[in-house]
């Protein structure tokens, strides 16, 4: 968790700078490559901080849900969001399936965007170039089951379980070993427990691709009962409020300031 915490207070600012700077500098090229190539290793190296702060939380038992009635559709509209660029860079067709009906979870939304954009990110990294991911969604009695399946390198059968343990790295069929912490699985696989659901895998073999399947309890006529959500609407402010800007990290805050 120190370490975790240590390891993000430099991140905002950077991010923060260089979103600055982009504003202060819109038609200069190079500023604007040096910009994006800073955002996305900053953006994976943050994803990889906050996935260490989770398994700190969530093994003190300091993880707690802020659940609401949340609709599915804005789900994997933000996985998408996330993962499209890492699937461009490899060129993989992402397919998406989805209910035509608006299916609603009572759920943190930003803990199943993490179990769905964990699972997909991993097929991204799994599947050659080229290849093709399709994420399907169906609705069985008062569960949505998503399948996330593709045309990556496979797992062998016993690693359908090991994959989901703790700093647990998948080795290619060359023995090279995946990067990444090995915990974006195990992460994904405790959230939906704590939502009452549920994550596995299965594949048919090394070069065969690779299914992952998340279930989700959701709200439904005749399901489980869930907390009435407040419909009243926020207050609109009469003006631009001011904000107030406290942070003991002295460039966290400047850079915020200033943005």
């Amino acid at each position: 968790a120190s370490l975790g915490h240590e390891l993000r207070n430099p991140l905002a600012p950077i991010r923060t700078s260089m979103a600055l700077l982009k504003h202060q500098l819109p038609g200069e090229p190079a500023v604007a490559r040096v910009s994006d190539v800073i955002e996305r290793q900053v953006t994976h190296l943050t994803r990889l901080v906050d996935d260490l702060l989770d398994v700190a939380r969530i093994n003190s038992g300091k993880i707690e849900l802020r659940r609401a009635n949340i609709s599915f559709g804005a789900i994997i509209g933000h996985v998408s969001e996330l993962c499209s660029p890492a699937a461009a860079a490899k060129r993989i067709r992402i397919d998406y399936d989805l209910p035509s009906d608006e299916v609603v979870l009572h759920a943190d939304y930003a803990r199943v965007v993490q179990i769905i954009a964990n699972i997909l990110s991993n097929a991204i990294k799994f599947t050659p170039l080229e290849g093709t991911i399709t994420v399907q969604a169906q609705i069985d009695d008062c569960t949505l089951e998503i399948h996330v399946t593709d045309t990556g390198i496979g797992l062998e059968p016993s690693a359908a379980e090991r994959i989901f343990e703790m700093f647990e790295q998948s080795r290619q069929p060359s023995g090279q070993i995946a990067s990444g912490l090995g915990i974006g699985l195990s992460l994904s696989r405790q959230f939906a427990e704590m939502h009452g659901g549920r994550v596995w895998a299965r594949s048919e073999g090394i070069g065969k691709g690779s299914e992952f399947v998340v279930s989700l309890p959701v709200v439904k006529e005749g399901c489980a009962e869930h907390a009435e959500e407040s419909r009243e609407p926020l207050g609109e402010a009469d003006q631009r409020p001011r904000v107030l800007v406290v942070d003991d990290n002295r460039d966290a805050a400047d850079s915020l300031q200033a943005l």
